[in-house]
C-alpha cells in the first residue's frame, strides 16, 4: 500500500466524497483519481454515488472509472483490514 493509499484509507473510515479527499489531503486530482482507482480495483474502497430519487448515497455494484470525482467513498471490511495491519 503505497503512502497516498495509506492516506486515503485514513480518510473513508466514513464517507468521503473525492472533493473533500482532495481538499484533506492535498494532493492533485489526477494522483487522487488514480489512487482511488487502484482501491477500488483492490476492493479495499466502495463507490457510491448521491441519488436525489432516494435522498441517499447508493453502492455502485460494480465501480465506474469514469465517475471517480462525482463519487463518495468509505472502506471495505477488507480495506480495513488492510488498513490496520500496517
Amino acid at each position: 500500500m503505497s503512502d497516498l493509499e495509506f492516506h486515503v484509507m485514513d480518510e473513508v473510515y466514513f464517507l468521503c466524497s473525492f472533493s473533500q479527499l482532495l481538499s484533506d489531503l492535498g494532493c492533485n486530482e489526477e494522483l487522487l483519481n488514480d489512487t482511488l482507482i487502484e482501491l477500488l480495483r483492490k476492493d479495499f474502497i466502495q463507490q457510491l454515488e448521491y441519488s436525489e430519487e432516494e435522498g441517499d448515497y447508493i453502492k455502485l455494484d460494480t465501480p465506474d472509472f469514469s465517475k471517480v470525482k462525482a463519487c463518495s467513498y468509505v472502506a471495505t471490511k477488507k480495506g480495513l483490514l488492510e488498513h490496520n495491519a500496517k
